[in-house]
């Protein structure tokens, strides 16, 4: 049986190339009211990440590509991504790495996984410095069936709070992608931005 987001709580603890050296760790949160209150509005967020950030600040959210290409995925990540032949040790995969961005700061890290030779590739790599909601919110053939799960990123002496959601593609061209979002400090200030996500 294909593993599940939530078959993976407690367990998660992965590297995670391009935005982080290697001994960087992520493990998953069980209960995301375990965080604090300004992290919980933006992990259950159920819209667009890029148009939350917009009205939550009031300012255009830019998209700056870190690094695109093949890379090897960390076990739970692959273990999501396993092929349907369910070749869970084949570790290839295609990531996309951008930063979200608002006039002089970086708000957030995203990674965007998907198999090698997944359809969802060419979509991938069509979007350039466009965000990838253009993608998942405007398509109604990719759908998020489980709620996201919280992260913390262990980045050096410091935790990096952020979500992973797994989104399926259906029709003729079926994909599957594992998309982690990681909020840095900026995020929040000078507003209080989980409390107008909610009004």
């Amino acid at each position: 049986m294909q593993p599940s987001l939530n078959s993976l709580r407690n367990k998660t603890r992965a590297p995670v190339p391009g935005v982080g050296p290697a001994r960087d760790r992520v493990y998953t949160v069980p209960v995301v009211r375990q965080l604090p209150t300004h992290y919980q509005a933006w992990i259950e967020l159920p819209d667009a990440l890029t148009e939350a950030i917009a009205r939550v600040h009031g300012q255009r959210v830019s998209v700056t590509p870190l690094y695109e290409g093949s890379a090897r995925a960390a076990t739970w990540e692959n273990a999501l991504l396993a092929s349907r032949r369910g070749d869970i040790h084949c570790r290839r995969i295609y990531c996309r790495e951008v930063a979200l961005t608002l006039p002089g700061r970086t708000v957030v890290l995203a990674r965007s996984l998907t198999n090698i030779n997944d359809p969802s590739v060419a979509a991938l790599q069509a979007l350039q410095r466009r965000p990838l909601a253009e993608l998942l919110f405007h398509d109604p053939l990719w759908q998020r069936p489980a709620m996201p799960v919280a992260l913390r990123w262990h980045r050096g002496a410091g935790v990096i709070v952020g979500r992973a959601s797994l989104w399926h593609r259906s029709g003729r061209r079926p994909g599957t992608l594992l998309v982690e979002e990681y909020f840095l400090d900026a995020l929040f200030a000078p507003v209080d931005s989980a409390a107008r996500l909610v009004t």
